[in-house]
């Protein structure tokens, strides 16, 4: 006979799977939807982290520094690499796992794209990169279609060479291949040469199936509040004289068609004339059902995980001001390491022969990641700050004006056109004086150098 430990243990290995691609589809699928706590975690966590994003491009020679990022920053725009930044932090912190891909044909630019961990097969042990892409049914489907209907000279036209060779072997991965032009980045919290990372939320799946039922009982009891029980009872069967135990006082089959129609009758106020035999009750579920607090364990688990503080994601937190601070350095921290692996793909990327080969940078292009550094503080801190650095030389006009949000990059051009403008901005009415004349200039009036004071009325000097 099984022990309730072992039937629990067999109940959850049903809803955490042991494999490892199944752990990361379930992990991604949660951070997407499956999971509303789990999605507003991973969703904070993105918001946070991916703030502030840009490259700078920096060489020896000064002169081209701009023309590279002005180049850069086209590149980015048109590829949507900010969009592909916050997929990557979004599969980073639901599966320890995030892989960007690209491929370039000759002179162009085939795709920059993030890869779903679960469909790679990503091999590293033997310091030898082999990545595998895993083809979805749809795809299968269209490639037996085309061969069997068209011919295979066809099907190449529309899809590569390898993928058509691995429907034939009735394959579903296809291998990425340097030779082909396709690359790729792959950051994991694994250690080096083991292949992906089994991800950390693999530890709260129990926790988040505990919530979902926790969640679906909630929904049974709001139905059943919404349809509730109402029973009506008639007749009685007294417990002493002579009708004891008898039917003869139950009700007939006209007495409770006529019950029924009264309680058709729809009315702000329902009025019964009945005799003593006739009760009505109503069945309610117990308020308790509904108490938060079956949540709280469960939750504080699943939080625990996810490292966020609940000011971050609700706005407020019943923790006090050292716990919190606390917290939000220890979520700053782990966004600190996770923009270090995301920045670390982004300079690999730009650095990469292909890229550079493809934008015409300097061979020994550097590229840097830039993150809004100040989004974690608070907005007085910020300040005191800036203007500490600024006062004493150490930070420039436009560093200062970025961070405090301003257009750093529109106020320069606009200060030059106020300079053109001055007239418009000089004051029409001085206090005291009244309206200026387009002559006048404004302040005290000059009425020359104050004259001597007679010599009778001066006061003496010392030698006097």
């Amino acid at each position: 006979m099984k022990t309730s430990g072992g039937q629990l243990k067999e109940i959850l290995s049903l809803f955490c799977p042991a494999g490892l691609k199944d752990q990361i589809r379930l992990a991604r699928e949660y951070s997407r939807g499956e999971c509303d706590l789990i999605q507003s975690i991973v969703e904070t966590k993105v918001n946070f982290y991916s703030a502030g994003f840009d490259v700078q491009i920096e060489t020896g020679n000064d002169n081209y520094k701009k023309s590279l990022n002005d180049r850069v920053d086209k590149f980015i725009h048109d590829n949507k690499l900010k969009k592909i930044i916050q997929e990557l932090i979004g599969d980073h912190a639901a599966t320890d796992n995030c892989i960007l891909t690209w491929k370039v044909d000759g002179e162009n630019l085939g795709y920059v794209m993030t890869l779903d961990p679960s469909r790679a097969d990503f091999n590293n042990t033997l310091g030898v990169e082999v990545l595998k892409v895993e083809m979805d049914h749809s795809t299968i489907v269209a490639i037996r279609n085309l061969i069997s209907t068209s011919g295979i000279k066809k099907t190449l036209d529309k899809f590569p060479e390898k993928f058509v060779r691995a429907v034939q072997k009735g394959e579903r991965y296809v291998q990425l291949s340097n030779d082909d032009g396709e690359y790729w980045v792959v950051r994991t919290k694994n250690r080096r040469f083991t292949g992906l990372a089994r991800p950390s939320m693999f530890a709260i799946f129990p926790d988040v199936l505990l919530r979902e039922t926790l969640t679906s009982g909630d929904w049974a009891v709001a139905y059943f509040t919404k349809r509730m029980i109402e029973h009506v009872k008639s007749g009685e069967s007294p417990p002493n004289g002579k009708l004891a135990n008898l039917k003869e006082l139950y009700p007939t089959k006209g007495e409770i068609e006529a019950l029924q129609s009264q309680f058709k009758k729809l009315g702000q106020v329902m009025r019964l004339y009945t005799n003593h035999t006739v009760k009505v009750e109503y069945t309610h579920p117990d308020p308790k059902v509904f108490d938060p607090m079956k949540y709280e364990k469960v939750e504080e688990r699943i939080h625990r995980w996810g490292g966020v503080p609940s000011v971050l994601m609700v706005g407020s937190g019943s923790d006090g001001y050292s716990q919190g601070h606390i917290g939000v350095q220890a979520f700053f921290a782990q966004g600190q390491r996770m923009r270090e692996d995301i920045g670390e793909m982004v300079e690999e990327f730009f650095t990469h022969p292909s890229i550079i080969e493809h934008l015409g940078l300097p061979s020994k292009t550097i590229a840097k990641t830039i993150w809004n550094e100040q989004i974690l503080k608070d907005p007085k801190q910020v300040l005191d700050e800036s203007t500490a650095a600024w006062d004493r030389g150490l930070i420039d006009n436009r560093t200062f004006l970025g961070r405090l949000g301003m257009w750093n990059d529109m106020i320069p051009s606009r200060k030059e056109q106020d300079l053109k403008e001055k007239k418009i901005w000089v004051p029409t009415f001085e206090p005291r004086q009244g309206l200026l004349s387009e002559d006048s200039k404004p302040g005290r009036p000059d009425q020359g150098k104050p004259k001597a004071a007679p010599a009778s009325r001066r006061r003496p000097s010392r030698g006097e």
